[in-house]
């Protein structure tokens, strides 16, 4: 089993290292202590140490918890500073046999780096400050710092649960976003409406942003007309479920603003997502 601290902790190699708008890769700082490693960037080391991250026992009380695939604990630092402690687990068929062991590090070490990297060039999206990894025999559980961001809510939950379609200026807005995301030589591994989240209240500033990033989960030979797919089937999903659709001129405002403009991209973008599309849709 390879330790956190050689070869497997080091910084992907990614084509977009020479884009002059996309932030080159740094490698994370470890602090070790009895078989747990913390991976992080000076600049967070105040804030982990506060939370009591790098001790790994929290120095204040959770304000909240957040449900996944287990309960997050929230703290916040102040009224506009909140962490999520995030203990990360398993999906999928492995979970049936293990949902707290991951045998390689790698794609938290890939998600750090990327959230470091997004930060860095300047496109929304959320913060990973840390992540912990705690040996239990062969393998290793992980825990990760998020920073959260106040008063917004996913596409998702405002399709879905809202039954309310985002503004024209939201449609843009995350257009716009995954179009910065792409072009800076970018793929998100789970790109779907529950990790696009934009401002709750819509008469408050635009706001949107990409989480859960997961690089580790883009499959090979993905590009960026692969990851407008994705996110289609997210949204034919939510369809299917009664969620509330978008116009046809907001379905396509998206697209338009998610490929740049560019004709080339938005007719292979057109030919691979519409077909994805429920029947009700391909009438509209």
């Amino acid at each position: 089993m390879t330790d956190p601290a050689s070869t497997d902790s080091s910084a992907p190699s990614s084509p977009s290292e020479d884009l002059p708008h996309s932030a080159a890769a740094r490698v994370p700082l470890i602090l070790q202590s009895q078989g747990r490693s913390v991976y992080y960037f000076a600049e967070s080391q105040a804030i982990l140490e506060k939370l009591g991250f790098m001790s790994g026992e929290p120095s204040s009380p959770a304000t909240e918890h957040l449900p996944g695939r287990t309960q997050h604990p929230v703290y916040s630092i102040s009224k506009s500073e909140k962490y999520m402690w995030k203990l990360c687990r398993r999906g999928g068929f492995l979970s049936r046999v293990n949902k707290k062991t991951y045998f390689s590090i790698r794609r938290f070490v890939e998600e750090l780096v990327l959230s470091d990297r997004l930060q860095r060039s300047g496109i929304p999206s959320s913060k990973v400050l840390a992540f912990s990894a705690n040996r239990i025999g062969l393998g290793f559980e992980i825990a990760q710092i998020i920073q959260l961001e106040e008063n917004v809510i996913s596409l998702s939950d405002l399709l879905e649960k809202k039954k309310q379609p985002p503004a024209r200026s939201q449609v843009r807005s995350t257009g716009e976003l995954i179009h910065r995301f792409h072009s800076a030589g970018f793929l998100h591994g789970d790109l779907n409406l529950m990790n696009i989240m934009v401002n709750a209240d819509p008469s408050a500033p635009v706001k949107s942003l990409l989480v859960d990033l997961d690089p580790g989960s883009v499959p090979p030979g993905a590009n960026s007309t692969g990851n407008l797919a994705r996110l289609t089937r997210s949204y034919a999903k939510i369809i299917d479920k009664g969620g509330t659709p978008l116009t046809a001129g907001d379905r396509f405002r998206f697209l338009y603003c998610a490929t740049g403009g560019d004709r080339t991209l938005l007719k292979a973008a057109l030919k691979q997502c519409l077909p994805l599309l429920p029947e009700s849709e391909h009438s509209r």
